[in-house]
């Protein structure tokens, strides 16, 4: 009669452990990434908003030789349209500064389009091999965030033109100018 909890037990890695042992191919990013896409269009029907998306919550599970990326910690996850969870005692909003959309930063209601900006981050980290928005302190980078736009994917090893626009397309600083759900951006991304 007590209560338990069963989670699925996986081997392997994961994104963030990837790219620290040096660069992965822009097309292997995107390969990697499009079961993440998959996963996050399915959780924002059901309104859910991750909040969390960075390379150290993508685990690269192997079984049987066979890779399968999952998309791991649904710790700060949200039901869409509420207010930003705040710790009390210093006002500081819960997520990695580095992958947090502006709306995000500023504590303002998150929705799917939030996760947009992140998933873009992490893209954008894994291609271009640094974070777009970058500080020496969290504040820094939640000021970059706010204030600077991103810097151009370089172009080469993989990344064109079209591949850096729609990366770049989910950084917009206005919600309304990102992707229009996560699975368009999956299918951008596809193609």
């Amino acid at each position: 009669g007590d209560p338990f909890i069963v989670m699925e037990l996986l081997t392997g890695e994961t994104l963030a452990d990837v790219l620290a042992r040096g660069s992965v191919s822009a097309l292997r990013v995107v390969q990697l990434m499009l079961p993440i896409a998959e996963g996050l269009a399915l959780v924002h029907d059901h309104g859910v908003v991750h909040r969390d998306l960075k390379p150290e919550n993508v685990f690269l599970a192997t079984s049987d030789e066979q890779l399968q990326p999952k998309l791991l910690d649904f710790g700060i996850a949200k039901l869409a349209g509420g207010r930003a969870i705040r710790l009390t005692k210093n006002g500081m909003t819960l997520g990695s500064p580095s992958y947090m959309s502006p709306e995000q930063a500023r504590g303002e209601q998150v929705d799917y389009l939030s996760d947009i900006w992140s998933f873009c981050v992490l893209l954008y980290k894994a291609i271009g091999g640094k974070a777009p928005f970058r500080g020496a302190t969290a504040h820094d980078i939640l000021d970059a965030i706010l204030l600077h736009e991103a810097p151009p994917l370089p172009l080469g090893a993989g990344v064109d033109g079209h591949l850096a626009r729609i990366v770049l397309s989910g950084l917009n600083k206005s919600p309304a100018l990102r992707p229009a759900s996560m699975r368009l951006l999956g299918q951008q991304l596809a193609r």
